[in-house]
C-alpha cells in the first residue's frame, strides 16, 4: 500500500485587533487518516494567541503588526505513518488599538479668563500621555502631559490644533480640534468712586477685570476735579482737589490682548462730588474780595449755595441804627452730619472794627434780625451755627444748614461826616458876602 498524500492549504487567517479576543480555525487537512493534529512549524504567532492541536488559533492579541508562520498537519496513520503536510507561509495581521480622544470638541475660551479642561483617551492601555502634534494654542494656554488644557488666553481668534494620545504600550491616536478664544469681558472697578473735599488729599484707584495686562487707563470724556490726575499705567486717581462741585467723567480701559480684534477696550462713567468748604468772591458793596469758609459738618458737608449779596435782598429790611459796609453773606450747606456744628469764618478786605456785631437774618425769627455771638480778629469774624438750632433757617436737624448773616456797625460808632475848619468857614463867609455886593451893584445900574 502506498503512502497517502496529505493535502493542507488553509485559507489566510482573518485579521485580528489588538486587545480584542480572536478565534480562527486552520483545521482543513485531508487525504490522510483523521483526526489531524496541528502545530506551528515555522515563524511565530502574535503575542497572546495560541494554536491548539485541533487547528484553532485563539486568544487576545497583545502585540500589533504582521506575523508570518507555517502550520504542520499530522494525520493518525499507523504503520508507516503518521503522515504530514505543511501549509504555505501564512500571514496574520493584528491591527493596533483604535485610541480615541475625548471630548469630541473643545468649549470656547475667553481672553483673560481662566480655562481648564481635562482631555481623555480610550481604546488603549492606560495610562495615557498627551502632546500637541500640530498647530498652536492661544498665547497663555498649555497642554500638560496628563491631558489638562489650562491657562488664561492672551490672544483672541480661532486656533486649529491636533492632539495625540499615547498609551502605555506606545500606541497612539489623535484628534483635530478647533478652539475659539473669544474677546475678553472687560470691566472697570469699582462701580462708583467716593467723593472728596476741597483742599484735602484724595486717593482712589480704578482697576481692570478681565482681558490681558498690562492695562492703559485714560479719561475719554469729561474731566476730573481740578487738582486730580489719573495715572495711565495704574489707574490711580490722586491729588488735592482745588475746587468744589460735582464732576462727571468717563474712564476708558485698554488691555494688551493680541490677535483678532485686539486690543480691547471698555469704559465706565463716574461722578465725583468734591465738597466745597471755601468760597471767595466780591462783596456786594464793592469794598473788595471776601472769603467764606467753614470747618466741621463731616466729610460730605459742602456749600451748595454761597454768595455775597446786599442786605436789601433779605425779606425784611435791616434794623435802623446800623450800617452794613460789607453787605450780607448767604449760604446753604448740605450733606452735613445731622446735628453737626459748622464753624464759619468770614474774611473781609479790611480790618473789622472791634465794636462791629454779626447780625443774623431769619424769616422765622422774632425779630427777623438779631445779633449772634462771634469772635473778631483782624479782618476775620468767626461764629458757629448748629444744624436745626437757632441760626439754621430751616429749623430741622436734617444735615442742611441755611444761614444768611451780615457784618453790622452801630451808627453811633460810624465815622462822622467830615466838616470844614474855622478858617475855611471864615473864607467861605467873605466869598458869599462879596458875591452879594456884586449882585446889588448890577441891580443899581439897571435901575
Amino acid at each position: 500500500m502506498s503512502a497517502p498524500t496529505i493535502s493542507y492549504s488553509p485559507a489566510a487567517p482573518a485579521g485580528a485587533s489588538f486587545g480584542v479576543p480572536y478565534s480562527h480555525d486552520l483545521a482543513s487537512a485531508g487525504g490522510g487518516t483523521a483526526p489531524y493534529a496541528y502545530a506551528l512549524a515555522n515563524g511565530t504567532l502574535p503575542g497572546g494567541l495560541n494554536l491548539s492541536p485541533g487547528g484553532l488559533i485563539t486568544g487576545t492579541p497583545t502585540a500589533a503588526g504582521t506575523f508570518q508562520f507555517e502550520v504542520r498537519a499530522t494525520d493518525s496513520s499507523t504503520g508507516a505513518g503518521p503522515f504530514t503536510a505543511t501549509s504555505a507561509m501564512l500571514s496574520l495581521t493584528v491591527s493596533p488599538p483604535a485610541i480615541g480622544l475625548s471630548p469630541a470638541s473643545l468649549p470656547a475660551a475667553s481672553v483673560g479668563t481662566g480655562y481648564s479642561l481635562a482631555l481623555g483617551a480610550t481604546g488603549g492601555t492606560a495610562p495615557y500621555t498627551f502632546r500637541l502634534l500640530s498647530g498652536g494654542w492661544p498665547n497663555g494656554m498649555t497642554l500638560s502631559g496628563s491631558g489638562v488644557l489650562s491657562g488664561s488666553p492672551t490672544s483672541a481668534g480661532a486656533f486649529t490644533v491636533t492632539v495625540q494620545a499615547t498609551d502605555s504600550r506606545g500606541f497612539t491616536g489623535s484628534r483635530t480640534y478647533s478652539l475659539a478664544a473669544n474677546a475678553p469681558v472687560l470691566s472697570i472697578l469699582p462701580a462708583t468712586l467716593p467723593g472728596g473735599r476741597q483742599g484735602v488729599a484724595y486717593a482712589q484707584t480704578v482697576s481692570a477685570s478681565g482681558g490681558t495686562p498690562a492695562y492703559t487707563f485714560a479719561i475719554s470724556s469729561g474731566s476730573l476735579p481740578p487738582g486730580l490726575t489719573l495715572a495711565a499705567d495704574t489707574g490711580a486717581i490722586s491729588g488735592t482737589p482745588t475746587t468744589g462741585g460735582s464732576y462727571s467723567f468717563t474712564v476708558s480701559l485698554t488691555d494688551s490682548t493680541t490677535g483678532s480684534g485686539a486690543p480691547f477696550s471698555v469704559s465706565r462713567a463716574f461722578t465725583v462730588a468734591i465738597a466745597e468748604d471755601r468760597y471767595t468772591g466780591p462783596t456786594s458793596t464793592g469794598t473788595g474780595v471776601a472769603t467764606a469758609s467753614f470747618t466741621g459738618g463731616g466729610l460730605g458737608c459742602t456749600f451748595t449755595r454761597r454768595r455775597f449779596i446786599g442786605v436789601h435782598e433779605a425779606g425784611t429790611p435791616p434794623p435802623s441804627g446800623y450800617r452794613f459796609p460789607q453787605g450780607m453773606f448767604d449760604f446753604t450747606a448740605q450733606g452735613c452730619d445731622v446735628d453737626s456744628t459748622l464753624t464759619v469764618t468770614l474774611a473781609f478786605p479790611s480790618a473789622i472794627p472791634p465794636h462791629a456785631v454779626l447780625m443774623k437774618y431769619s424769616p422765622t425769627a422774632t425779630p427777623r434780625w438779631f445779633p449772634v455771638s462771634a469772635q473778631i480778629q483782624g479782618n476775620e469774624i468767626t461764629y458757629a451755627v448748629r444744624d436745626g438750632e437757632a441760626g439754621d433757617d430751616d429749623g430741622a436737624k436734617d444735615g442742611r444748614i441755611v444761614d444768611p448773616v451780615a457784618l453790622a456797625l452801630p451808627m453811633a460808632h460810624a465815622t462822622a461826616i467830615p466838616t470844614l475848619s474855622e478858617w475855611a468857614m471864615a473864607g467861605l463867609s467873605l466869598w458869599m458876602m462879596g458875591l452879594g455886593a456884586d449882585r446889588m451893584r448890577r441891580h443899581a445900574r439897571r435901575s
